[in-house]
């Protein structure tokens, strides 16, 4: 199949959309289909790292709706896809049904349910206790829904390295907050850390974004103290869960992540679409979740959390491995290549 993504990042929007389509994308390609991506040029667009993974990526302006179905209408003429997968917040039906004559099946990535949709398939990825009724009246009669964790997109990397239970107390910290982390929660994390490095032993591996604006000022307090260890933006954050003992962290898919890998977290939703997702995770005890934290707000979880018992910890890491088992990609794969 020839199968072509609709997906932005920038230095305001994040990087969620395109990471999760990249995932989605390398497991297509193994199975011999044609990818490319269609992104907006803007700063921090990753269309870089689009190209570094071997996948095509054309650049469109940065214009409203109507102008962005245009551009996207004259690839798509050029390229006749079979699919298009659309992940983006501000594409609706009204783009959908633009579109809708120049390929063949539209498949829809979202997670808000605030707006309607023209597509054939919708694959929201979140955990709900309550799925059932998510997009009622917002899909075509004879949408298909992939509604659930079970197609959670994530890397063969997450399920082929599980950690397993917790056999010693908590040391090792991993902290991450995505690509571009606006609210700059790394320093705060990193600052109620030290604080409790005075009275307990510990070590801490944090991963800054390729579009943090502070990266600067957080390279500057990490080089101080010997127990930071401080890593780019990398391929191997797989590699660093697996020695760490708990992870602090924004919502959404690195959640996920954690989650199916086994490493017990505390979340923190840094954008209005992940506090759901958050909250249903937290009441399936799979996370711990802190809303709006300050610098004590942290300091007093993380301790709260270093005096938890293994039993306690070790039942977190369980609700998780139950919900994400991390072969969503490779369901979704398979439900692509049955499409007619």
């Amino acid at each position: 199949m020839n199968i072509v993504f609709r997906a932005d990042a920038s230095n305001l929007i994040g990087s969620g959309h395109i990471m999760r389509c990249l995932t989605l994308a390398s497991e297509l390609k193994k199975h011999n289909h044609e990818i490319s991506f269609i992104c907006k040029k803007m700063e921090g667009d990753l269309v870089d790292l689009i190209k570094d993974n071997n996948f095509i990526g054309y650049s469109i302006s940065n214009s409203k709706w109507e102008e962005d179905a245009i551009e996207t209408i004259n690839i798509l003429e050029k390229i006749n896809p079979d699919l298009l997968i659309i992940d983006h917040y501000s594409i609706d039906i009204k783009w959908e049904k633009k579109v809708s004559s120049f390929v063949s099946k539209i498949l829809v990535i979202d997670d808000l349910a605030n707006r309607q949709h023209h597509c054939d398939y919708l694959l929201d990825q979140n955990f709900y206790l309550q799925e059932n009724e998510r997009y009622k009246n917002l899909l075509n009669a004879n949408t298909i829904q992939l509604i659930g964790a079970e197609y959670a997109l994530l890397r063969n990397e997450f399920t082929e390295n599980k950690k397993g239970l917790l056999k010693k107390n908590i040391k090792n910290f991993f902290v991450y907050f995505g690509a571009a982390d606006i609210s700059n929660e790394t320093q705060k994390v990193l600052s109620a850390l030290i604080e409790i490095s005075k009275d307990f032993e510990i070590t801490i591996d944090v991963v800054i974004g390729y579009s943090n604006n502070n990266k600067d000022e957080l390279y500057g307090i990490c080089t101080k103290y010997p127990f930071i260890n401080i890593h780019k933006q990398t391929n191997e954050i797989s590699k660093l869960m697996v020695k760490s003992d708990i992870s602090i962290g924004a919502g959404g898919s690195t959640t996920w992540e954690r989650c199916c890998i086994g490493l017990p977290s505390i979340v923190i939703p840094v954008a209005s679409n992940q506090v759901l997702p958050m909250e249903e995770l937290s009441k399936a005890k799979a996370i711990i979740l802190i809303k709006d934290p300050s610098i004590d707000d942290y300091k007093q979880v993380i301790l709260k959390t270093l005096k938890m018992t293994l039993s306690e910890i070790n039942q977190l890491i369980q609700n998780g491995f139950q919900i994400f088992d991390g072969l969503g990609v490779k369901r979704v794969t398979k439900i692509i290549e049955e499409m007619k």
